[in-house]
């Protein structure tokens, strides 16, 4: 399976596979007049709800529960300043406040027990993940840098993101994390680069995923081209890492390396950790 998401955009990938974030396509939030709306799910009577506040957008799980974020839109970064949260029957549950610019995706886990989004804060990103159950905020990781996409896996359990610090000398540090969904970092791993890093392919679990790294120089003929292929390997309590190199070929590797340009792991790629919670080796 190939995807590329970029972090500002929103996609509804197929709840079986890894995704940016989701939402829901049967439950729908209708508004009314003044602070008044509802939702509505396909069949089924709408249920009346009163706002605390006039949402700036809302994203609504396939369960019917409601995330309303408030602020503004400056022309050209949304604004949050609060997120308010009701359940599936239109009772108010919670309010936080928070600070935010540069609103990036936004959704639930498949079981719609979870809200996610990521934010961009100045020169530092990050996800926020809020129950569902009580509407509080569980926790909020920042990122150093920014945020370039964020993928939540397909059970919802873990997220990894891939984030890039300005640009210093000869390139920027790029970061590619994993958290579990209760927000504990399982791994990381750092490298610099003067070229553009993606997510490339990756499984419905995030337990295997790749990054490819280009050069690409807009509006120059053949002006993409693969430098790198960054591939990683999870089983619930060691990293396995592996480095592809490309030559002016992009389809012919000239060599392999497995950890060698990352200090924090052994030469042979392998990063033995401690295992974090319960679920990391399900």
């Amino acid at each position: 399976m190939r995807a590329e998401i970029l972090l500002a955009v929103l996609l509804l990938p197929a709840p079986a596979a890894a995704q940016s974030f989701m939402q829901s396509s049967s439950c729908h939030f209708e508004p009314g007049p003044g602070l008044n709306a509802s939702l509505r799910k396909e069949g089924e009577d709408p249920v009346r709800i009163r706002l605390k506040r006039q949402p700036m957008t809302t994203y609504v799980s396939e369960q019917c529960g409601l995330v309303a974020l408030v602020g503004g839109f400056d022309g050209v970064d949304m604004s949050i300043n609060a997120v308010d949260v009701y359940s599936s029957t239109g009772g108010f549950l919670a309010s936080t406040r928070v600070k935010m610019e540069n609103m990036g995706g936004a959704g639930f886990n498949r079981e719609g027990t979870l809200f996610m989004y990521a934010y961009q804060v100045r020169d530092t990103g990050g996800v926020s993940v809020f129950s569902m159950e009580t509407g509080e905020r569980l926790w909020s990781k920042p990122f150093p840098g920014r945020a370039l996409e964020v993928k939540l896996s397909g059970d919802g359990r873990r997220i990894v993101a891939l984030t890039e610090t300005p640009w210093e000398n000869d390139g920027r540090t790029f970061r590619v994390a994993m958290f579990s969904i209760e927000g504990k970092e399982l791994w990381r791993d750092e490298f610099r680069s003067p070229y553009t890093p993606a997510f490339d392919t990756f499984e419905p679990d995030l337990r295997k995923f790749d990054i490819r790294v280009r050069h690409i120089r807009l509006g120059v003929p053949d002006g993409i081209k693969m430098k790198q292929m960054r591939k990683y390997r999870w089983d619930g309590s060691r990293l396995k890492k592996e480095l592809i190199d490309y030559s002016a070929d992009e389809h012919k590797p000239v060599k392999k390396k497995k950890g060698a340009e990352d200090r924090q792991h052994d030469a042979g790629g392998d990063l033995d950790l401690a295992d974090p919670s319960p679920e990391a080796g399900e």
